[in-house]
């Protein structure tokens, strides 16, 4: 599978809608549905971002392989935009040190 078809597989298997994703990463759906379909390339950083709202890790939508080895992002709309920037920050840093 494609980067593009597999950023679109994780978010079905979710069942996170394409606008709760677009707004997590603060983009339009418009945008999202054009990463999905393979007519935008997706930015390395939102690549990082969508693996996070996953749980996935990033190298996984090259791979061909979803691996759900870590727990999804919960979504936005639960917390103050100050409070998920802080744990989308930590999740970040959980994950580069997991990989040391």
């Amino acid at each position: 599978m494609s980067v593009p078809e597999n950023i679109k597989k994780a978010r079905l298997k979710h069942g996170f809608s394409v606008a709760s994703v677009a707004k997590q990463l603060g983009i339009s759906s418009y945008k999202l549905r054009m990463y999905e379909i393979g007519k935008i390339r997706t930015p390395l950083d939102t690549l990082d971002t969508l693996s996070l709202i996953y749980g996935v890790d990033a190298y996984d939508f090259y791979s061909g392989e979803l691996n759900y080895e870590y727990p999804p992002l919960p979504l936005r709309k639960q917390y103050s935009k100050e409070t998920y920037d802080s744990i989308l920050e930590f999740m970040h840093i959980v994950r580069e040190y997991m990989r040391m």
